[in-house]
């Protein structure tokens, strides 16, 4: 997204539209937007295979958020290194994981990285996590983030999960 469209979403007072939606196909459009960005970094992606997961929300404030996340793992993680994306599910929720390799989150700042116009990179707007984190409370879900072992971030969008019957 460029920093207009961030700071356009971030100010606008739409209404997201509801309707179910397969998040693994939020993930797979989500992909496509970054592939660019994606190439020009020099950066690739490894995602797990995908299964159709459902939720019910509004699709492209999803694969915008999706995309959002996608693009600052990709900004954080070494040129010629990958980032992860996996979908899974429990009984009550659907998560989209996205796994960097960069410096991970600096202790301390954990909340401060989705607050608007919190940002560690110049010229940056600082709204791109401030917007996931406002479309997925919307949506009745949450997002967490943890530093891994190995280094590099692990950020989970929690959704509220409806079952494939519902999705029909």
């Amino acid at each position: 997204k460029t920093m207009s469209e961030n700071l356009r979403f971030f100010t606008s007072r739409k209404h997201p539209v509801w309707g179910p939606i397969d998040i693994a196909e939020v993930v797979q459009e989500s992909l496509k937007r970054v592939r660019e960005y994606q190439s020009r970094r020099n950066v690739h992606v490894h995602c797990d295979p995908l299964t159709s997961v459902f939720a019910y929300g509004d699709q492209e404030w999803i694969t915008m958020a999706v995309t959002n996340l996608l693009e600052n793992a990709i900004e954080h993680t070494p040129s010629e290194s990958h980032y992860r994306v996996a979908v899974d599910m429990d009984s009550r929720k659907t998560r989209v994981l996205v796994e960097d390799q960069g410096p991970g989150i600096t202790p301390g700042s954990e909340y401060q990285i989705f607050k608007p116009f919190y940002t560690t990179q110049p010229g940056a707007t600082g709204l791109g996590l401030a917007n996931v984190r406002r479309v997925i409370e919307i949506h009745g879900g949450g997002i967490q983030v943890a530093n891994m072992e190995h280094g590099g971030a692990l950020f989970t969008l929690k959704l509220p999960r409806i079952q494939a019957q519902q999705a029909a």
